[in-house]
């Protein structure tokens, strides 16, 4: 039994012949019954047998009084886990190491990735506690400012059913809420097996009807709206973010409440009228209510206030209905309630509805068009790029909250390296701190001309949806169905 050095936390790591030590902390690390002591290294190699790429080993830490100053956290983790990358430096990949990035290709097309099945989480999560253990979930918020700020989220996954846990692994804290929408069409064992993984958490939920999802269609909007409504009754919750499985975070848990807090109820939603494709909508026009349709990225970071009208009020309700006889409604819908001012939608901006990086920039998620010359040094399809290893020195600079997008099955180190930096964020924020300037997220323009939750608004009926906080969710129309797909605008999801 291991005696405690200085501290009684205890952490989960994933265990690799190669961990990088980034602090000076005293390690006293248990692997195959063999206790290895580790003290002011940066780097160490375990001499315990090697076990697979995520199993997890205890490590006791102790902190040194000079960490303890730095630490910007009273309450220590628990249980956390770190995704430790072999065969490669992801470090070294990250400064942009050209001999490692060679090597990181070498091995890539050497050895096919040993990849988790569904049939594997169906015996994995057989016992939840051992499950959340191996798999490395944080059991306890990391700190009192994550805890007191839940966020929900919702995933719409299809496929590659281990690249959306560790998705989930990576942004799971046990005070958030997670709603996940696996495509009805998907195979029933990813059914079974991300079933199976909500059953270990109270705070993770399955989409009871789920949808076929095809692009183009009014079916890319309906799983997060069905998110919306499974989640809205956990009253706690401030904001909601919408993923994809095929995403990362490129912030922490406790970063994005930082920013969320500077956000002071601001929605971060695309937008643009100017480079609109108005032809979606032209021959449906006039819109419910005088609303001006834009496009925007379905993707959002969006207020409690702003769902709630999603949710009950009437106008939102009848211009879903309407947006829905249109193309592509998932680009319309989000994007057009957030820039039109006189419905006073909360969080809403009320300045010119064109994104751009000067005043107005959407930092909700970062995506590279072939169109728009941004970097890309993986491969574009269907004109998005999927990123690879040569990307990662730019994508851990950017200041966006998440990334899109990565294959599974291609360059996998990219995303691999990007979930070790994730963790290591994780661990350094609150033992360490990090140069993270939360102000940069509170200049926009979005932040300080926004539609405040109380306004002025000429309908009776209309001010009361907006000041209402809590109720059930309000019926979608009957008109929430497919829409015919249009070849020209079709896209990777």
């Amino acid at each position: 039994m291991l005696k405690p050095v200085a501290s009684e936390s205890i952490w989960l790591i994933t265990y690799s012949e190669k961990v990088l030590l980034n602090t000076d902390f005293l390690f006293e690390v248990v692997a195959s019954q063999t206790i290895i002591t580790v003290e002011n290294r940066t780097e160490a190699r375990l001499q315990a047998k090697p076990v697979h790429f995520e199993t997890s080993i205890k490590v006791k830490t102790a902190i040194s009084n000079k960490t303890k100053k730095k630490s910007n956290s009273s309450n220590s983790p628990d249980l956390i886990g770190h995704p430790v990358v072999t065969h490669v430096d992801c470090n070294a990949l990250i400064r942009g190491d050209i001999k490692e990035k060679i090597k990181a290709q070498d091995v890539m097309k050497r050895e096919a990735r040993k990849t988790l099945s569904g049939e594997d989480y169906l015996k994995l999560s057989r016992n939840c506690t051992e499950f959340k253990l191996f798999r490395g979930y944080a059991t306890d918020p990391l700190s009192s400012a994550e805890e007191e700020f839940p966020i929900a989220f919702s995933v719409l996954m299809y496929k590659d059913i281990e690249q959306s846990e560790r998705l989930l692994r990576a942004i799971y804290q046990p005070q958030n809420h997670y709603c996940i929408h696996v495509d009805k069409k998907s195979p029933q064992i990813l059914h079974e097996g991300m079933s199976a993984i909500a059953r270990c958490f109270h705070n993770v939920f399955i989409v009871r009807n789920p949808v076929t999802v095809r692009w183009g269609c009014s079916t890319v909007l309906e799983p997060d709206l069905l998110c919306m409504r499974q989640l809205w009754p956990y009253k706690n919750w401030k904001y909601f973010i919408n993923l994809t499985g095929q995403e990362f975070p490129l912030r922490t848990n406790l970063e994005l409440v930082e920013i969320l807090k500077a956000y002071k109820g601001a929605n971060n939603i695309e937008g643009t009228r100017k480079r609109a494709r108005a032809k979606r909508w032209q021959k449906h026009l006039p819109a419910p209510q005088g609303i001006i349709p834009s496009q925007g990225n379905v993707h959002i970071t969006a207020s409690r206030g702003y769902v709630n009208y999603i949710l009950h009020n009437q106008t939102a309700l009848c211009f879903l209905d309407w947006v829905n006889g249109t193309r592509v409604p998932d680009e319309t819908f989000f994007s057009t309630l957030n820039h039109n001012p006189h419905l006073g939608v909360p969080g809403s901006y009320r300045g010119e509805p064109e994104s751009n990086a000067m005043t107005y920039p959407y930092l909700t998620r970062y995506i590279s068009w072939s169109h728009e010359g941004k970097p890309c040094h993986g491969k574009f399809v269907r004109k998005v790029c999927i990123f690879g290893v040569f990307d990662l020195p730019y994508l851990t600079s950017l200041p966006h909250l998440f990334v899109n997008k990565f294959h599974w099955d291609y360059q996998h180190f990219a995303r691999d390296c990007l979930e070790e930096w994730h963790f290591n964020r994780t661990v350094g924020k609150h033992f360490l701190g990090t140069n993270f300037n939360v102000s940069y997220y509170g200049q926009w323009d979005f932040v300080w001309n926004k539609q405040s939750l109380i306004t002025k608004i000429s309908s009776k009926n209309q001010k009361e949806s907006l000041l209402k906080s809590e109720g059930p969710a309000g019926k979608f129309p009957d008109s929430l169905m497919l829409t015919p797909m249009h070849d020209e605008d079709k896209q990777d999801r």
